[in-house]
């Protein structure tokens, strides 16, 4: 964890370990486009890309290790 006010970490536990972050930056863009939206004013289309974006995603779910796992998405997801 970095503390942006003091310019240091204060927590780093696996530092070095990669993670992939593309789940947080899709719902990112979904918050951004829908923020000043109300649910009905949203195009058809644009609700169709948008619901096949949040689908999209390729990321399972955390582990009980807390660590997240890749993989396909079950058919029931």
């Amino acid at each position: 964890m970095f503390d942006r006010q003091t310019g240091t970490f204060t927590e780093q536990l696996n530092a070095s370990a990669t993670f992939r972050s593309a789940s947080v930056v899709i719902l990112l863009l979904a918050l951004d486009f829908l923020w000043n939206r109300s649910p009905a004013g949203i195009p058809d289309a644009d609700r169709a890309r948008l619901d096949a974006m949040l689908r999209s995603s390729r990321t399972a779910p955390p582990t009980t290790t807390g660590r997240p796992t890749a993989g396909p998405r079950s058919p029931t997801a």
